[in-house]
């Protein structure tokens, strides 16, 4: 074998691993399940663009004392995210947002996506109030009034 033919292995084998050392590293929160993806639509404000998971209230506002997962999206209008890995009960989005104060982290005025009137809910069992209004154990996918389990959530939109 040439030595040109043995570099253009190595090219090869280094530009096969890159994206998967790159995935298993998590560098630049890289999703590992794919659990929610879904597009941004609209025009995307000037700023750092972040994507979190944020638990929410009944009334659709944003509990900034959750914890979050924040995910630098890799381009503007693309997105997947996996869900928190210890999650509480409870109603959860995934936003985009453009982090004006460069901490990392989702606060409350900074320039959001809406959701769409789309959320997540958690439920550690099936039982008592999360039957009442139709959730099963795990994670849920709730759209307006329509509640559903799928195993991969592929329609997540958001718009500006």
């Amino acid at each position: 074998m040439s030595t040109g033919q043995i570099e253009g292995m190595k090219k090869l084998v280094l530009i096969g691993l890159l994206p998967l050392m790159l995935a298993a590293c998590g560098i630049g929160g890289t999703p590992r399940n794919y659990d929610v993806s879904g597009t941004i639509s609209g025009t995307q404000p000037s700023g750092t663009l972040k994507m979190a998971v944020v638990g929410v209230n009944l009334g659709g506002v944003v509990n900034t004392a959750t914890g979050q997962i924040a995910i630098n999206s890799p381009d503007g209008k693309k997105f997947s995210v996996d869900y928190p890995p210890s999650p509480a009960d409870g109603l959860y989005q995934v936003i985009a947002y453009i982090d004006a104060n460069g901490n990392g982290k989702y606060d409350l005025g900074e320039t959001r996506t809406a959701n769409n009137n789309k959320y997540l809910a958690y439920a550690r069992s099936s039982g008592g109030l999360a039957s009442l209004v139709g959730l099963k154990a795990g994670w849920n996918y709730v759209v307006g009034t329509a509640v559903t389990q799928p195993s991969r959530i592929t329609d997540y939109d958001l718009s500006w």
